[in-house]
């Protein structure tokens, strides 16, 4: 599909819930990763109060990014670049009613992962929630793993 399909798709309110939802959910899970990696689970109430709420997506992306990880590594990699991905798409749609703007639109679909989700609409955020799942569970088991040896 083209461009011009793409800037027609992207005003859709289904496109912008979903993205907006999804952004959530993975915030959330990633939220639990780094509580898990870092925090005693009787501690975790307030590692999420003084610390992960007051920290951005981006600043909690970038602490994931440093961790090692080990052979979770690639998971770490690939969820990293779909929520950067989904949070630019969630920001754009939060905060627009309507995307006109050449400059933006450009942007987005400069983004592999955004082009994808906006043209196979609906089946790629589903795709995508999947392996964003996959990957949080890998992600959070290997955070466990740590805290025991």
């Amino acid at each position: 599909m083209s461009r011009k399909e793409f800037d027609k798709r992207i005003n859709s309110d289904a496109i912008a819930g979903r993205a907006i939802r999804l952004c959530a959910i993975f915030e959330d899970r990633l939220n639990n990763i780094l509580a898990e990696y870092f925090a005693l689970r009787d501690r975790w109430g307030d590692f999420h109060e003084h610390f992960l709420e007051r920290m951005s997506l981006i600043q909690k992306l970038d602490l994931l990014q440093k961790l090692d990880f080990g052979s979770g590594s690639k998971s770490r990699t690939n969820f990293v670049a779909s929520l950067k991905s989904l949070r630019k798409l969630r920001n754009v749609m939060a905060h627009n009613y309507s995307l006109h703007n050449e400059e933006e639109l450009s942007k987005l679909y400069s983004d592999q992962n955004i082009r994808k989700w906006v043209l196979n609409y609906p089946k790629s955020f589903s795709d995508e929630k999947r392996n964003m799942e996959v990957r949080t569970t890998k992600l959070w088991k290997f955070a466990n793993a740590t805290r025991k040896s």
